[in-house]
This record gives structure tokens, sequence and C-alpha cells, in this order.
């Protein structure tokens, strides 16, 4: 799975990304702070019109995909599964982007992009 256990990011787990295109981190981020992201993904669901059609159907077997509008991206509650101090998904992109920290690799930005797979990912 190209985690190196524990959640360790190194040069073996930037191999597997380059490679894979994709690295799993276990336990990446802590539980209360992906408990509070969650919880503003399920709530901005809930709000008519904030899914959109969009999304590449390559790989999903399905002809139509629906996502989030990308109102929210700035908010808060996602930038801190980065920046909370216990966060090892943080530790890893600083590592990708060859920066000492997290805030350094992130700089300035104030939005985010989340991947997160639902059982239906139809639209009706």
């Amino acid at each position: 799975d190209g985690d190196g256990g524990g959640g360790f990011f190194g040069p073996e787990q930037l191999r597997h990304l380059a490679r894979e295109g994709f690295v799993v981190i276990r336990k990446a981020v802590p539980r209360r702070v992906w408990e509070a992201a969650a919880a503003r993904v399920i709530a901005d669901l809930a709000i008519p019109g904030a899914v959109v059609e969009g999304g590449n159907t390559m790989n999903s077997g399905f002809h139509r995909l629906g996502k989030l509008d990308g109102k929210f991206g700035a908010d808060p509650v996602l930038k801190k599964l980065l920046v909370d101090a216990n966060s090892r998904l943080g530790f890893a992109v600083a590592y990708i982007m060859q920066a000492r920290n997290i805030t350094e690799a992130i700089g300035e930005r104030t939005a985010c992009q989340i991947a997160m797979r639902f059982p239906e990912p139809q639209l009706t």
C-alpha cells in the first residue's frame, strides 16, 4: 500500500507515488480533524444546487458523476487537514514539495481540493 507502516513518508513512498499515482498514509489525519471536515462536506451535500455535474468518468464505471461546486474549498476546517500539528498528511505534502514544513509548502494558498469516494457517485 506504500505507506511504509505507521504513516512514515520517505523516499520509498515518494517512488510509490511517482510510479502508481497514489500513496496510502494510514491515520494521516487525526480523527477529530477529519470528522470536522467530513461534517462540513456532508452539510454542503445537503444544500440544493451544491452538487454539480463533473469529474472524470474514465475509470469510474459511471456515465455521469457529481461533485461539490467548490464554494467551500477555502474553509478553515479543510485547511486543518494539512496544518494540524498531528497531521501526517501535512508532513507528507511538505516532503513531496521539498519544503521544511507544511506552512512553507502551501504558502499563501487559501483553498484546497479533496477527493472522496461515496457509494453512489451518480447524479440522478
